[in-house]
């Protein structure tokens, strides 16, 4: 989304994670006067929009954990050393997969770039997260998100609102958006939701960046406290010419928690490295405390106006799932150790929401595998090659060889933009085949291991 006007893109088929974006620009018509800043950064150069967003807004929200399996290891070393970014990383990437109730507040803090910098950095960058909010996430997979207050942006003060619930044991999201100016807002109550997306708190967003950016970069890390809490401090500097840097900007400042592994403040410096453009901050975090079941359904505000969305999928068995969709689907054989959490199907998905029209899928069917940033997911749906390039369209791409399974020969694309690095889409006999995994490499060996289900 630009700043240059407010008119909706031409209708394409959408890969999963793209309806998110079409959101953010009917939230801008409901604005009539700024572009809602309810998008994702975005890359201002040749290739377009950088984060798809996969999208923050539609499935479970995946809870938080106090403690990992590797704690041992790395809370020795952080007793008395500081740990290695890869370490950090990984404390990252498990800090999401492991269920327990968490709930705080994130405050967003935006200034303009300056103009003695117009020559260099990001001038069109967003916060990761840039509303402030108060979260809460149950053990379940519940949550809520309650946007708070008045965001400033990187031009003015305006009043946005993003508020998102998700009750995993009903499994309906209601979700409250409104832009900038006077106007009822949209109360959206979505039912059987698609497993292969997976829904973002504002601490899985920042995360996300942080998990692929030290995946890019290898910073020193230093030992420090914020809040009163243990934490690692890390510096991120980007160059021209490197995706991040169009995305983030030249400098990103990451805090760290070293108990928990979330992932406490971002600090952005979109046009000089001594200069911050936004810091993004979690405080009054509270990890184990009850969670309150009314936290997780969105009262529908007075004047809203009220949608109902279904997205048409069911869970059924994975043996049933071929007499549904009439073919046998494809799933992984090796999933590195990964349970499967989610599994359904849909002869009809329809995509259309929030007012924008989108092509409805046929026959899909849908698995997850695992929990948080490690957790990755496999789609199958009827459709052909020619609908492949359009699933990359702004952001980038390379064809891959898939060797080994039923994808093997066929044309495969895998995205090669670090915000999406775990993206790869083919098609086989028919059917658009989609794996959304945390990394390349990832993908790659997910797609080897796919094979018709019985």
């Amino acid at each position: 989304m630009t700043n240059s006007g407010h008119s909706l893109p031409p209708s394409r088929d959408l890969p999963p994670g793209r309806l998110s974006q079409r959101k953010d620009h009917l939230l801008a018509e409901i604005s009539r006067d700024e572009p809602s800043f309810l998008a994702w950064p975005k890359r201002t150069d040749r290739q377009g929009p950088a984060w798809a967003a996969r999208p923050a807004l539609i499935a479970a929200l995946v809870a938080l954990a106090a403690l990992l399996a590797t704690a041992g290891l790395l809370v020795t070393r952080a007793g008395t050393a500081t740990a290695s970014a890869a370490e950090v990383r990984a404390r990252v990437t498990h800090a999401l997969g492991s269920p327990q109730n968490i709930s705080g507040t994130f405050t967003v803090q935006t200034r303009p770039p300056s103009p003695a910098h117009r020559r260099q950095g990001c001038f069109n960058c967003y916060p990761a997260v840039p509303i402030p909010s108060r979260f809460v996430i149950a053990a379940d997979g519940s949550y809520a998100q309650h946007s708070q207050g008045t965001q400033r942006t990187l031009r003015q003060n305006v009043n946005v609102r993003s508020d998102i619930a998700y009750n995993a044991k009903t499994g309906v999201q209601t979700s409250y958006q409104h832009g900038s100016v006077k106007g009822p807002g949209l109360y959206v109550t979505a039912t059987n939701l698609d497993p292969s997306v997976p829904g973002y708190s504002p601490e899985a967003q920042l995360a996300a960046f942080v998990q692929q950016a030290l995946a890019a970069k290898n910073p020193h890390v230093k030992n420090t406290t914020y809040d009163g809490r243990p934490a690692w401090q890390m510096t991120l500097r980007f160059t021209p010419g490197d995706d991040f840097y169009d995305t983030y900007g030249v400098r990103v400042d990451v805090v760290v928690d070293r108990a928990t592994g979330l992932v406490l403040q971002v600090t952005q410096y979109a046009d000089g490295p001594d200069r911050w453009t936004s810091i993004e901050s979690i405080h009054n975090l509270t990890i184990g405390a009850s969670a309150n079941p009314a936290d997780f359904t969105i009262a529908k505000p007075r004047g809203a106006k009220a949608i109902s969305h279904n997205y048409g999928f069911r869970r059924v068995a994975i043996s049933e799932a071929a007499g549904i969709v009439r073919y046998r689907p494809l799933l992984p054989k090796d999933t590195g150790g990964r349970p499967l959490v989610d599994f359904a199907v849909a002869n009809v998905s329809n995509q259309s929401l929030y007012g924008v029209h989108a092509p409805a899928y046929h026959d899909v069917v849908s698995a997850r595998y695992g929990r948080g940033l490690g957790s990755f997911a496999v789609s199958t749906r009827r459709g052909n090659p020619t609908e492949l390039p359009a699933l990359f369209e702004g952001s980038s791409a390379r064809t891959v060889k898939v060797t080994r399974g039923p994808l093997a020969g066929e044309i495969a694309y895998l995205s090669t933009s670090p915000p999406n690095p775990g993206y790869l889409a083919a098609s086989h006999s028919g059917l658009i085949v989609q794996v959304t995994a945390p990394s390349a490499h990832d993908a790659l060996a997910i797609a080897n291991s796919l094979a018709a289900a019985r």
